[in-house]
Parts: C-alpha cells; sequence; structure tokens
C-alpha cells in the first residue's frame, strides 16, 4: 500500500526546493522603498537587525564554549554553585541592551 510515498530522506531533502519554490514569488516591497519615510523605516530594520546579529552572534559562541568548557569531562572546570553576583559582569550584559536602544533611538531622528 504504501508503494507510492516517498522514503523520509528523498522528502527531507525536497522541502528546501518546495521552500525555494514557494518564496521566488515574494516581492520585495519592504525592502525597495518608494518614499523617503519608507527609506528610513527600511534604514532602521537593517541597523536593528545588525545590532541584533552583534549580539545574538557571540551569544551563540558562547553557547557552545561554556557546554564545552563545563562539561562533565573536563575535570579543570571549576564549579561554584555559591556564585550570586557580579557587578563588572552585570555591567557588561546590561550595558550591550542599553547601547543598542540608544543606536536605534539616535538613528530614527
Amino acid at each position: 500500500m504504501r508503494d507510492h510515498l516517498l522514503p523520509a530522506g528523498r522528502l527531507a531533502r525536497l522541502l528546501p526546493l518546495a521552500a525555494c519554490g514557494l518564496l521566488a514569488g515574494c516581492e520585495r516591497a519592504v525592502l525597495n522603498p518608494a518614499g523617503d519615510v519608507a527609506l528610513q523605516q527600511r534604514n532602521l530594520i537593517y541597523a536593528s537587525t545588525a545590532l541584533m546579529l552583534l549580539i545574538i552572534v557571540p551569544v551563540l559562541i558562547l553557547i557552545v564554549v561554556f557546554a564545552w568548557h563545563y562539561r562533565k569531562g573536563n575535570e579543570q572546570a571549576t564549579y561554584d554553585p555559591d556564585f550570586d553576583h557580579s557587578t563588572s559582569l552585570e555591567l557588561v550584559i546590561w550595558s550591550a541592551p542599553l547601547l543598542i536602544i540608544i543606536a536605534l533611538g539616535a538613528s530614527c531622528h
């Protein structure tokens, strides 16, 4: 009965091709501005995407680094369950979103 169905591996390889076919009909009207306000909004989209990537890419890299460093087999990694506060660490963590908000606010004038 199932002879007419595609195997799962073959179907998984065809899925990106089908997605490309569906997305090929999309127009880029959002990123093709016709006026001054639309141009400013497009530039804001580009700026916010770049600023988000400045945060997301290092976070994703650090996830892998921390997972590798604090793995079970690493005997050199120190584990401190009583660690609860670091002012310098909090300043770094909270300054990044603050600087992004300032940069986006400055670009919206």
